[in-house]
Parts: structure tokens; C-alpha cells; sequence
């Protein structure tokens, strides 16, 4: 890639292409695959106590991220579960929320996006 005044010039082996800088709105890395399309990452812990209370807390996170030239869908969870009183065999759950939210971003210009989906699901009983 070659940026020269107002033009950007793409080459490879195959081809070239000139832009005008004015017509990009985003760069993103080339794929193979949908697969290759897609930046996920996945976190798990736990927790243990003892002592007085002896409790568990586990807790986990994933992010999804997809993105193309003109759009990007993030996905995103969490969750926590805390149970106590383990040490008398009967166990109390404490905590138990699940978070599920995401969206869609349309980019219109290189410095404008619209946001068309954005949705949010909250679960914590009582």
C-alpha cells in the first residue's frame, strides 16, 4: 500500500487499484475463511474460599468481535455464580447473573457509523 497525496494505490503480484482517500472508510485484514473474519476471546475463573465461610465464585466472559470494511457485530457475555455455607454440606447459591448484549455497527463514512441493532438480555433472579 502506497499513500501519495490524495491517492492510495494497492499492489500485489496479481493487480493494482488506486483510491482516492476520500472513498476509504475503514481498513480491515484480508480473509481465507468466515472464520478468519471473527476475533473471539474467552476468560473463565474461580474463586475459593474458606474459613468461616467456606464459598465458590465462578465467573466467565466472551467477547466476539466480527468485522468487514463497512460493518462490525460485537457479541458479548457474562456471568457470575457464587455459592456459600460449603463446609456444612448444604450449599447456598448467592449469585447467579448473566449478561447477554451486542450489536451492529454500519460504518457510513470514516468518521460516522450508525448503530441499526443493539439489544441487551439481563438475567438476575432473585
Amino acid at each position: 500500500m502506497t499513500i501519495s497525496g490524495n491517492k492510495i494505490t494497492i499492489k500485489n503480484e496479481q493487480f493494482e487499484k488506486v483510491f482516492d482517500r476520500d472513498e476509504i472508510i475503514s481498513f480491515t485484514h484480508a480473509a481465507d475463511s468466515e472464520i478468519d473474519l471473527w476475533a473471539v476471546k474467552f476468560t473463565f475463573g474461580i474463586f475459593i474460599e474458606g474459613g468461616n465461610t467456606a464459598q465458590v465464585d465462578y465467573s466467565s466472559k466472551l467477547s466476539a468481535i466480527r468485522r468487514n470494511t463497512n460493518s462490525r457485530l460485537a457479541i458479548n457475555f457474562i456471568g457470575c455464580v457464587s455459592k456459600t455455607n460449603l463446609a456444612a454440606g448444604t450449599s447456598v447459591e448467592t449469585i447467579n447473573n448473566h449478561r447477554l448484549f451486542g450489536g451492529l455497527d454500519i460504518y457510513a463514512t470514516r468518521y460516522f457509523f450508525y448503530n441499526p441493532i443493539n439489544a441487551e438480555v439481563y438475567r438476575d433472579p432473585f
